[in-house]
Parts: structure tokens; C-alpha cells; sequence
């Protein structure tokens, strides 16, 4: 019983990573930064993935947004932007869930792995902060009625990704 809970422990451990690099992963998309710009190696688990939330997102809507050349241009930037910001911080979640991972193995070491996970954290913490800035920002390159209409698309994409987690989930947790 012990092994089982300690693999589903390590099972969701590796979920998280994958989670975390899975957000930070080459963007399959045409605004993505190019190939070996600032991209992390073979470390970072590659997956195709949705952009990241923001303006990303909303230059993969640039037809049915409406969006102007220059209002194009200023969402890639802002991008571009909070790719660089996630890159720089990529490295400390790894280094963290690794920690982690180690932590939460073979004999257990609870308070080595509060402080990874608190680390973590903290990282989670300032990504999202960095992701938040970059849809605040993107946002403001809107038009009132863009953002309506952006903010119509969201909450579909919202209540979709809402409805697929726990079907991701439901195999780590034994379910």
C-alpha cells in the first residue's frame, strides 16, 4: 500500500513538472518565438500545448479579433516579452521540482521537501504575476469591442480547459 501511495505521490509530482514545463514549451503556433531563441534544451519536456494565456492566445484570434497590423505587431511584442520572462524563470521550477521529486522519494524527507515545494511556490507565484501583467497589457492593445469579444472566446476556452482537467488528472489519482 505504501508503494502505491508513494508512486501516485511521484506520479503527480512528475505531473507537475510536466505541467509547468508544458506551459513554457515551444509554441505551436506562428507567433511562437523562433527555434533557438532563448528556447531551453533537451531538459525541457516538449509537448504541443496551447499558447501561453495572454497575448499569445490572442494573436492565434488575430482574424476573428479583428486585430490591425499595429495592434499585431504590439501583441507580439508583449509575447515575445513574457516568453522571455518565463524562460528566465523555467530554470528555478525545474531545479525545484526536482528537489522535489527527490524529497518525496525513498525515505522521505518532509522538510526538505516543504522547502522545495515553497520554492516552487514562489516561482508559480511570480509566473503568474508575469502572465497576469502580460493579459493586463494585452488587453489595453484591445478595443472595447475586441475585449468584449475576447473576453466571450475566454470564457468559452475557460470552461473547456475547466472540464478537461480533471479527466488529465483522473489517471495519476487512481481513478
Amino acid at each position: 500500500m505504501k508503494r502505491r501511495a508513494t508512486g501516485r505521490t511521484a506520479a503527480l509530482l512528475v505531473a507537475m513538472a510536466m505541467a509547468t514545463s508544458g506551459a513554457l514549451s515551444a509554441q505551436q503556433h506562428p507567433h511562437a518565438p523562433a527555434e533557438g531563441q532563448g528556447q531551453p534544451g533537451a531538459m525541457m519536456h516538449r509537448m504541443p500545448s496551447m499558447p501561453m494565456p495572454g497575448p499569445a492566445m490572442m494573436l492565434m484570434h488575430a482574424e476573428r479579433l479583428g486585430l490591425s497590423e499595429a495592434q499585431v505587431r504590439r501583441l507580439e511584442a508583449l509575447a515575445a516579452e513574457q516568453h522571455r520572462s518565463m524562460q528566465r524563470l523555467m530554470p528555478q521550477a525545474m531545479r525545484a521540482t526536482a528537489d522535489l521529486m527527490e524529497a518525496a522519494s525513498g525515505d522521505i524527507d518532509v522538510d526538505a521537501a516543504r522547502a522545495a515545494h515553497d520554492r516552487l511556490a514562489r516561482v508559480h507565484s511570480e509566473m503568474l504575476v508575469a502572465t497576469l501583467g502580460a493579459m493586463k497589457e494585452a488587453r489595453q492593445v484591445l478595443t472595447p469591442e475586441q475585449r468584449t469579444r475576447w473576453d466571450a472566446m475566454a470564457a468559452r476556452m475557460g470552461g473547456m480547459m475547466h472540464r478537461m482537467g480533471p479527466m488529465m488528472m483522473a489517471p495519476l489519482m487512481g481513478h
